[in-house]
């Protein structure tokens, strides 16, 4: 896994080894379990967040661009406090479990995929802990979606199939 340092820290007392299916909600779940597809064009999409994009498919310059847009999502944190101390670890133990699950499937299903996780701030005047996962197949005639993770500024990871904790079932 590629990180950048503010990721890192953010990680440090965080087993990631530890998440179970709890810690991905239901919606997510289901998005899994829905598995992924490829387009005509080679777009790996989750199948059930393509089901949910209401923008124009034939919109983007290449297929990178199309999985990012369809595969891009906030982690669910609505049910979550909003100060820092109690919501940092579920809210970036559900991303990293969403992540995980996706690329799981991914795997079962024989595409290669990376999966991005990223924590923030929402723009908001609360300012939250925010999660966004994004998933974009391995594409050797494009360039990567995030070139270089680790000099991102924000807290970034990047996520292969190498990185999934040691099978213990579909989660």
């Amino acid at each position: 896994m590629r990180t950048t340092d503010p990721m890192r820290r953010i990680l440090t007392d965080i087993d990631l080894g530890k998440l179970d299916g709890g810690d991905v909600s239901a919606a997510h779940q289901q998005v899994v379990e829905e598995g992924w597809t490829k387009t005509d064009e080679g777009a790996l999409l989750l199948h059930g967040l393509l089901e949910q994009y209401s923008g124009n498919l034939h919109a983007f310059h290449d297929v990178l661009a199309l999985e990012a847009a369809v595969n891009g999502r906030g982690v669910v944190d609505w049910d979550l406090p909003m100060e820092d101390a109690r919501r940092r670890q579920p809210l970036v133990r559900r991303a990293f479990a969403f992540a995980y699950a996706a690329l799981a499937r991914a795997r079962e299903q024989g595409f290669a995929v990376l999966a991005y996780v990223s924590v923030s701030r929402a723009d908001t005047d609360e300012a939250p802990l925010t999660a966004h996962v994004t998933w974009c197949g391995v594409h050797p005639e494009l360039p990567p979606y995030l070139a270089d993770p680790a000099s991102a500024r924000e807290a970034v990871a990047e996520i292969g199939h190498a990185d999934l904790p040691p099978c213990r079932g579909r989660r």
